[in-house]
């Protein structure tokens, strides 16, 4: 049974908060808050979650999950083109899905490793914000 649930966000979750937040790489060169996001700050985020991601497999002791819902017809790129829903991936190769997903691709598969973790990209409803969800 799992009994941990962390969701990892870099949006300010506030009520209060009025500001505006850059969601994915397309909005690469926008300005946000008055600052200008660099493919650079893009790249540190990524990295961060992915930080997350490792620091929370190997507290759960993780070394493998499963891809689960991933439709074949959904956006892939080079990572995700060997990828096939059911597949158990290493840790490390998940970490590249994760790092792909962040970029927007495949993002309606789950990583998983039943009653102990789960990674999940997906958006914040109702503000459509990027949000990794472990568990």
């Amino acid at each position: 049974m799992i009994t941990h649930h962390y969701e990892v966000t870099k949006y300010n979750l506030s009520p209060s908060f009025t500001g505006e937040e850059w969601t994915g790489p397309h909005q690469i060169g926008q300005t946000f808050d008055g600052r200008q996001l660099t493919a650079e700050e893009f790249e540190a985020t990524v990295n961060k979650y992915l930080y997350a991601v490792e620091q929370l497999a190997g507290r759960s002791r993780v070394d493998a999950v499963t891809v689960v819902g991933f439709d074949p017809e959904d956006d892939r790129d080079d990572v995700w083109a060997a990828v096939r829903d059911g597949q158990a991936v290493p840790l490390e190769r998940a970490i590249e899905l994760v790092r792909s997903m962040l970029r927007g691709i495949a993002v309606g598969a789950r990583l998983e490793l039943p009653d102990r973790f789960y990674i999940h990209v997906g958006e914040l409803p109702p503000i459509s914000r990027r949000i990794l969800s472990m568990i």
